[in-house]
C-alpha cells in the first residue's frame, strides 16, 4: 500500500484500531479515472482556446504587450499551451501566425 506522507503522519498519532478505521473509511475515496483526466484536459484546452479568441483574435495583442511588457511571456505561454495535438489545424495555424507576428 502506498500512502502519502501526510496520511502517514496523521496515522502516526492514532492507536492501531483508530488508524485501521481511518484507512478503511478512506478506502472508497474518489480516485480520478483516465476518463476524468481526459475531461479535465479537454476543459483546460477549451479555456485556452477561449482565452486565445478573446485576447488575440478579438483583442489587441500588441496593445496589451505595449501596456505591460510582462504580458509578452503570458501570451507566449498561451501559444505553447495551444500548440498540441488537441488543437485543430485551423486554430493551430492562427496560433503560429500570431506567434510569428508577436
Amino acid at each position: 500500500i502506498c500512502l502519502s506522507a501526510h496520511v502517514l503522519q496523521s496515522l502516526k498519532n492514532l492507536t492501531p484500531e483508530d488508524a485501521l478505521n481511518q484507512l478503511l473509511s478512506s478506502h472508497g475515496a474518489y480516485i480520478p479515472t483516465a476518463e476524468d483526466k481526459e475531461r479535465a484536459l479537454q476543459l483546460e484546452q477549451e479555456d485556452h482556446e477561449r482565452r486565445f479568441q478573446r485576447e488575440i483574435i478579438e483583442g489587441d495583442m500588441l496593445a496589451l504587450v505595449e501596456r505591460d511588457p510582462i504580458l509578452y511571456f503570458n501570451i507566449k505561454s498561451l501559444f505553447n499551451k495551444l500548440q498540441t495535438p488537441r488543437t485543430n489545424e485551423a486554430l493551430f495555424l492562427l496560433v503560429t501566425q500570431a506567434e510569428n507576428f508577436l
